[in-house]
């Protein structure tokens, strides 16, 4: 019985496609803006004594689209720039935890390249110990990950270090980077696969 009734409150939830991000919509306390959707659960920035508080959920059935926007049109510009603010900060926020976790992933896999060659040692770091993993191609790239400790981009320069060990060519490969709270890609140079020392994300 239980999961008809989920499979009931899901199946309402997928019809309201109308409620999706941009769009302003009446809660039981006021209006707000849809910020995130993730199916039946809406995030929204909620208006509160005239102003457009912090963001907040709401389940999608609890929420209408709002059809009297009267009282809005003085302050439309300024609800539409902190909704797309908010949902910018958001989307660097989750783009960042991506290659975070890319990279995590990309260091605990089993680093044996054709053509590379793969050392591994342990470093004591206070009560810690770090795992480092060496790659080096002859005059080509030295570099160390780190595999409880990686960083955004090492998922980059392990592939670059897997071409360069197949003999490919590597030109155009590129690597995220955050700048300025953007992740953005950035070609790989020399100096980014030839450090031979520690490379971890407490650098």
């Amino acid at each position: 019985m239980r999961e008809e009734v989920r499979e009931m409150f899901n199946a309402v939830a997928d019809t309201c496609e109308d409620i999706r991000t941009g769009v302003i919509v009446e809660t039981e306390k006021g209006l707000g803006v849809v910020v995130r959707r993730e199916r039946n659960q809406v995030k929204l920035l909620t208006e509160e004594l005239g102003f457009f508080g912090e963001a907040q959920t709401y389940p999608v059935q609890s929420l209408q689209v709002a059809k009297n926007l009267d009282k809005l049109l003085v302050q439309e510009v300024d609800v539409r720039e902190r909704a797309w603010s908010y949902m910018e900060l958001e989307a660097l926020a989750m783009n960042i935890v991506y290659e975070k976790e890319r990279s995590k992933y990309a260091v605990t896999q089993d680093l044996r390249m054709a053509g590379v060659e793969v050392s591994t040692r342990m470093v004591s770091l206070h009560e810690s110990t770090l795992k480092l993993t060496r790659l080096t191609v002859h005059k080509k790239l030295d570099f160390e990950v780190c595999t409880n400790g990686a960083d955004i981009g090492d998922a980059d320069i392990l592939a670059y270090a897997e071409a360069v060990g197949k003999g490919l060519d590597t030109t155009g490969m590129c690597m995220a980077k955050v700048v300025n709270d953007w992740v953005v890609r950035v070609p790989i140079q020399p100096k980014d696969v030839n450090f031979g020392k520690l490379h971890t994300a407490l650098d």
